[in-house]
């Protein structure tokens, strides 16, 4: 029996979970193996809520378990497994196994490939949902061309390889965004050719800012006077008194903000921070 997304529970429920699992065990079903794909401390600190009044009673006790819901781990898992964090070496594979092979695409035909003309056929109507479906074939075209193209390719890499704690599943939030801006964008401006790619690569910036800090989101993208967050920061990312007072005008400096700043930061300085806030711009 596999178990998954626990720790995205209740604490009441997790507690109910394990104790049928509890349950089942007890009754001797040799049959039954529990396959538990859990964040550890997460549902530790589930159980620690759910049973609070035995946390409070055995908070003197000397274990080097920190809490129950520890214990409770450890006593019930048999064969816990600590799954690896995604090294560098992986990224390269891993975006293959998301995105497929890269190709390399040339200045005269990055961007949307050409779709092929049917011959004429006698047409009476022409309904707007044609024009539609027309306009969903070039966008998802144009998303695969760029998808597969080496230099977004080596974009991604760069950008998962510069993260401290990468996850397989940080990296399809990521992913996702990136695919999401492209298609809104392709829809309402499209670029094909060398500026395609460039926006792009623009863009896995812009999507790695979204995903990896969501609770500075709303601030980031607020507009003070009728200026956007994130092109304030970019104005300001070499003046350390401005950027202090940037950051303070839109709610970004408490300590919940600090990975926030210091990543933000650093991409600001490190690619073209203006390109990156025009993008946010125009889709937030």
């Amino acid at each position: 029996m596999f178990i998954d997304d626990l720790d995205r529970c209740s604490p009441r429920t997790t507690a109910d979970v394990f104790e049928a699992i509890n349950e089942f065990l007890s009754a001797s079903f040799p049959t039954i193996r529990f396959v538990l794909g859990i964040d550890a401390a997460a549902t530790a600190a589930h159980l620690d809520a759910a049973y609070s009044a035995l946390v409070v009673a055995d908070a003197g006790r000397d274990t080097a378990d920190p809490s129950p819901g520890w214990t409770f781990l450890r006593k019930l898992i048999q064969l816990p497994l600590p799954l690896p964090r995604v090294v560098r070496t992986h990224v390269e594979p891993l975006l293959t196994g998301l995105l497929g092979t890269p190709t390399t695409v040339t200045e005269t035909t990055a961007g949307a490939a050409p779709m092929t003309t049917p011959a004429p056929q006698p047409v009476t109507e022409v309904s707007a949902s044609d024009g539609a479906e027309v306009g969903e074939i070039e966008t998802a075209v144009a998303v695969v061309t760029l998808e597969h193209d080496e230099r977004v390719r080596q974009r991604f890499a760069e950008r998962l390889q510069a993260q401290p704690d990468l996850s397989v599943r940080e990296a399809k939030r990521i992913l996702t965004v990136w695919m999401f801006y492209v298609r809104v964008l392709d829809r309402l401006s499209p670029e094909t050719g060398v500026d395609g790619v460039s926006r792009a690569c623009h863009l896995v910036l812009l999507a790695e800012i979204v995903a990896r800090w969501p609770a500075s989101q709303r601030r980031l993208h607020r507009r003070v006077d009728g200026r956007h967050g994130l092109r304030a920061l970019t104005d300001a990312v070499d003046d350390n008194a401005v950027w202090e007072i940037e950051v303070q005008r839109y709610g970004l400096s408490g300590d919940q903000h600090q990975s926030f700043r210091t990543g933000v930061r650093r991409i600001l300085r490190q690619y073209d921070g203006g390109e990156i806030a025009a993008l946010a711009e125009q889709l937030t």
